[in-house]
């Protein structure tokens, strides 16, 4: 078998959506492909609509999309109906306040819901971090680009009950400085991608007043530190420190987390080109890394995971290499013979080396 490793994904629960008033129809909202319309996640109606955003509505009975013949707003002065398209219904929060939304299918279902709306008084920029297997969003005030670099950002809101505010359309983002930092925004979702120039400096990407986000531009030479930690397991988040020996199982894939990191402890986020290196002299280990792409090419609207780039056995072909990652990076080994050496990792003038003692995994104990 060639070096591999199989993508796994959580799988959660089915949506349920918001049930009509009279038990007919169920209500759902049209999220994107990574559950994230908004930062709402959820299919339920469980969040307020904002002022001014728009929420596409999945209209189903028993699991089957309604065509739709007529929807209609009780008080559009809070809640108006924008289209209806087959299934699906878009409206759009107008006013603070509860109307209802009235439904009748072409089948003559009919059914209704009410729907919150409330004015945002508070938002966040949530940055996409990539993780080892996907990425994630964070909350953060500031973060540390290389020149080039891309990044995805998406504005949350929050009314007046700190609750999230869902819906897309609301939100404009907006820079000081376009030759540092470059704006470019998603139609149908609140997310923008972030792209640092050719120029370092600072400059900040604002969510109108509710909120800002600092974005420091460098270069590759401005990075003052690199983290080193093995994971014991793929899914570990706990690193081995690097001290003595390292003992390992012969077949079983570890992974050596880089992080790269400015002078005052930030972490760098994206556009480093340089690979790491690896040397060894441990009897048949492989090894290979992952540096995850940060959208690079991608529409503001879309998101996937990142997957990782193995190394093959010496009769494959090499992966092809990325040229857009972050500075967070992976290097990964897997022991195929019994035996001991060293295993040194060295990434942007920084080292590690490890002292590797391979050993046979324990037996797998027998049932009963």
């Amino acid at each position: 078998m060639g070096f591999l490793l199989a993508a796994f994904s959580l799988a959660g629960c089915e949506p349920a959506g918001t049930e009509g008033e009279r038990g007919v129809l169920n209500f759902e909202h049209h999220v994107d492909e990574d559950g994230f319309q908004f930062g709402a996640g959820a299919y339920a109606f469980d969040y307020p609509v904002a002022v001014g955003a728009r929420v596409t509505v999945q209209v189903n009975h028993n699991g089957h999309g309604q065509s739709i013949r007529s929807a209609t707003s009780d008080d559009t002065s809070v809640l108006r109906v924008v289209s209806v398209d087959g299934h699906e219904i878009t409206i759009e929060g107008v006013g603070q306040g509860s109307a209802a939304l009235e439904v009748v299918t072409n089948s003559r279902l009919l059914d209704r819901f009410t729907v919150e709306v409330h004015r945002p008084i508070d938002g966040s920029v949530y940055v996409s971090t990539p993780g080892f297997l996907s990425s994630r969003w964070t909350d953060l005030e500031s973060i540390v680009l290389v020149t080039g670099a891309r990044v995805m950002v998406e504005g949350r809101l929050y009314g007046q009950t700190g609750a999230y505010l869902t819906g897309y359309g609301v939100i404009e983002y907006d820079t000081e400085d376009g030759d540092v930092v470059e704006v470019t925004q998603g139609t149908e979702s609140n997310r923008a991608r972030v792209r640092a120039g050719a120029t370092p400096g600072r400059s900040h990407v604002r969510m109108g007043s509710l909120d800002k986000l600092t974005v420091d531009v460098i270069t590759e030479e401005d990075i003052t530190d690199v983290q080193f930690k093995v994971l014991p397991s793929l899914f570990s988040a706990d690193g081995i420190e690097p001290t003595g020996t390292l003992e390992v199982e012969q077949g079983t894939i570890y992974a050596v987390d880089l992080q790269a990191n400015v002078a005052d402890g930030r972490p760098v986020f994206g556009g480093i080109t340089t690979s790491p290196e690896v040397t060894t002299d441990v009897p048949g280990l492989r090894h290979s890394y992952q540096r995850p792409e940060v959208e690079a090419e991608k529409a503001p609207d879309e998101m996937e995971p990142a997957a990782p780039h193995l190394a093959p056995r010496p009769d494959e072909e090499p992966p092809a290499r990325r040229t857009s990652g972050d500075g967070h990076q992976w290097v990964f080994f897997i022991p195929d013979a019994v035996g001991q050496g060293h295993f040194t990792v060295r990434w942007l003038g920084h080292e590690m080396t490890y002292q590797i003692n391979v050993v046979l995994p324990e037996p797998v104990p027998e049932d009963g």
